[in-house]
């Protein structure tokens, strides 16, 4: 019997708020995560050069791979259903042994050409820092391998039903890293950075493999044999290969320009960035763990029609995650530049550029969250080559934004340029899908809504802020306040609903 039977027990709603629930959770220790760093190593040489090997290292993997892992759930569902679940979890097998076998002839090729890599990309003057990114960019490069095996590993388990499992793996793997920076912090410096990925690593890819193992994977040879099975996965997932070349391309063009600007810049960025890339990947999670099966499955039916109110209910769910988290986040920039980092060590300049950047990279999730929920719908009703072309003329609206706007309004040009891209995108990919007339009525209202409850949050911020002269508790309080009137909202509309 196919394993993914489990998919469409519950609905998407009910699904999305229990796994956003976990995601939080493992929110909450990217937040802990980020104020540690920000403590401990803050803006500066060594944080530049962690966040440019890491960020080159993880464009490498995703380049190379995510177009495999981006459609693996649907296409598994796919197999095993046109096949049977034994044959379909054969070919998995045997794609997890291809796609490891060549992240370490990549690892390796890269590990040959670190030195002229570095200094391509690399455009400050600061011969150390170069050395200690070359440095960190060879460590990193094992994790390709491990980080491409747990990918695929989650996606198949989402395939069986098993969601939330992966999440709880990665808050135990989450709290482990974290400690591993904390206590390795002071002996090793940023190299305990390095040691805590790795240890996450590790820990998160042996419980998922246990788990894979448990529902029938891993019973044929991990041995890397390109059969026909395999050859559907890479024949479907090659248009998207030139979105993904674009995506990476661009990520690795802002960092390379990143350190044109000098010392600082890279680490700047990559707070804000990582406070968006955080929330995103609740949506990320959600609409490749539950919405592309749900909505593979819905296409799949014969009439085809209940593809429709699953799609809007991903589009609502969506949209009520952005009022739920964006507003506080907004009002209060400022607070959370003063919680993550000591602003001793900042200047009130640093501490402006910072939550304006805050602010950008928060607003530009809401055309980057609907362009992810648009892609997974062409995804399901088998219009990748749609989606990888929209990709790949965001990301060069993005390169040609943002080298336009560099000289005008320097560092703030990263997320305009990644704002304006993916809105264009999201529109136009709305339209591709099909009648699109409730979702801009939708966004109309979540519009109006976002800016009444930001203004409310900024001015309850202000007050509490007079009150208790702490950043920290204030949001913390202001945080809970937005909170509970989210969910007395949705209890509101359920028992109206209800009635």
């Amino acid at each position: 019997m196919l394993c993914a039977a489990k998919i469409g027990r519950r609905s998407v709603t009910r699904q999305f708020f229990m796994l956003s629930a976990l995601r939080f959770a493992k929110l909450g220790i990217a937040v802990v995560s980020l104020i540690v760093y920000g403590r401990v190593f803050g803006v500066g040489l060594h944080m530049d050069a962690w966040v440019f090997a890491s960020s080159i290292v993880m464009a490498v993997g995703m380049l190379a791979w995510g177009p495999v892992n981006e459609i693996a759930r649907s296409h598994f569902l796919q197999q095993a259903k046109r096949n049977g679940f034994e044959q379909a979890a054969r070919h998995a097998t045997r794609l997890l042994g291809v796609t490891a076998l060549g992240s370490v002839i990549l690892a390796l090729t890269l590990w040959a050409s670190g030195q002229l890599l570095v200094d391509w990309l690399y455009a400050g003057n600061d011969a150390q820092s170069r050395a200690l990114m070359l440095q960190l960019f060879v460590w990193l490069l094992p994790s390709l391998v491990i980080g491409q095996m747990l990918a695929l590993t989650s996606a198949y388990l989402n395939c069986c039903g098993v969601i939330y499992a992966p999440e709880w793996i990665g808050i135990g793997a989450g709290l482990f890293s974290l400690s591993c920076i904390v206590l390795g912090a002071a002996p090793w410096g940023i190299h305990a950075l390095v040691a805590a990925h790795y240890a996450g690593l590790v820990i998160s890819q042996t419980v998922s493999w246990w788990l894979l193992y448990r529902l029938g994977f891993l019973r044929a040879s991990l041995r890397p044999v390109i059969d026909p099975g395999v050859r559907e996965y890479l024949y479907f997932s090659a248009p998207l290969y030139l979105s993904y070349a674009a995506g990476q391309t661009n990520a690795v063009l802002e960092r390379s320009l990143a350190t044109s600007l000098g010392s600082g810049t890279v680490s700047s960025l990559h707070y804000p960035a990582q406070i968006k890339s955080t929330l995103q990947a609740v949506i990320t999670s959600v609409l490749f763990s539950l919405a592309v099966p749900r909505l593979t499955k819905a296409v799949g039916e014969r009439s085809g029609e209940g593809f429709w109110p699953v799609l809007r209910e991903v589009q609502r769910v969506n949209a009520i995650f952005l009022l739920a988290v964006l507003p506080p986040v907004l009002a209060g920039a400022s607070l959370i530049v003063a919680v993550i980092f000591d602003l001793r060590r900042l200047d009130v300049i640093q501490a402006d550029v910072l939550a304006n950047l805050i602010r950008a990279y928060v607003l530009a999730l809401v055309p980057v969250s609907l362009y992810l929920v648009h892609g997974a719908a062409l995804l399901a009703r088998q219009r990748g080559k749609m989606y990888a072309a929209w990709g790949v003329i965001s990301q060069a609206m993005s390169v040609a934004l943002l080298l336009a706007l560099l000289p005008q309004l320097g560092i703030l040009a990263f997320p305009i340029a990644l704002f304006v891209s993916h809105s264009v995108a999201s529109v136009a990919m709305a339209r591709a899908i099909g009648p699109s007339a409730s979702l801009w009525k939708d966004t109309g209202v979540l519009i109006l809504l976002f800016f009444a409850v930001t203004w409310i949050e900024h001015s309850l911020f202000q007050w509490l802020l007079t009150s208790l002269y702490n950043p920290l508790a204030v949001l913390v309080l202001g945080f809970v306040a937005h909170g509970a009137f989210v969910v007395a909202a949705l209890a509101l509309k359920r028992s109206r609903l209800g009635g």
